[in-house]
């Protein structure tokens, strides 16, 4: 029995001694304004690594990591509707950093930045007409692409058209069939 007990309490000994290296990375995300910013997407990759470890800033702003192996490690934050934030700590010296994030000020980079649920949910469908394109756009765009892929492209006219010809013939292999194709008769049909 002593045995059994001297074996758990070397092993709880030597994980707390492999944890102890372990540091705490923490850090507070604000705008440029000053405001704390909640929700925000914090992560941290050790250099030569290929794990990633995010976690998210709290309702005062603040972020903290579980417990990290010391060195050398590349820091980020983001968060919807502003500018990406990149940085560098070395967590054998330091054990915090903070972010400042810039508001996107582009609409066209704002919008290509939501996922893609958002940017269906922005389409107009306030007249029958726009519920119907937008239902049609659901039932075949997405059978092959992402919504935000789809939407992510700003065509005149004339460039949608050329696209929408092209895949009313391509089928969901994505292998174009020739110019005797059969096209997608939805398609045809509300162009």
């Amino acid at each position: 029995m002593k045995t059994i007990l001297l074996v758990c309490a070397a092993s709880l000994l030597a994980a707390t001694a492999a944890h102890a290296a372990d540091q705490l990375l923490s850090g507070a995300i604000t705008s440029r304004s000053g405001q704390k910013l909640e929700g925000v997407t914090v992560s941290a990759k050790l250099e030569g690594s290929t794990i990633t470890t995010s976690v998210y800033t709290d309702t005062a702003g603040n972020y903290f990591f579980p417990p990290l192996p010391a060195g050398k490690y590349r820091v980020w934050a983001q968060a919807l509707g502003f500018e990406m934030s990149k940085g560098a700590v070395d967590l054998s010296s330091a054990r915090r950093h903070d972010f400042t994030l810039q508001e996107m000020t582009d609409p066209e980079r704002r919008f290509r930045q939501l996922p893609g649920e958002m940017m269906v949910a922005a389409l107009p469908e306030a007249s029958a007409e726009d519920a119907r394109a937008k239902k049609i756009f659901m039932n075949n765009c997405t059978g092959c692409h992402s919504t935000s892929y789809a939407l992510q492209f700003r065509f005149d006219e004339a460039g949608w058209s050329k696209i929408i010809d092209l895949m009313k013939v391509v089928p969901v292999t994505g292998v174009y069939p020739g110019p005797n194709a059969k096209a997608n008769q939805i398609m045809e049909r509300h162009q």
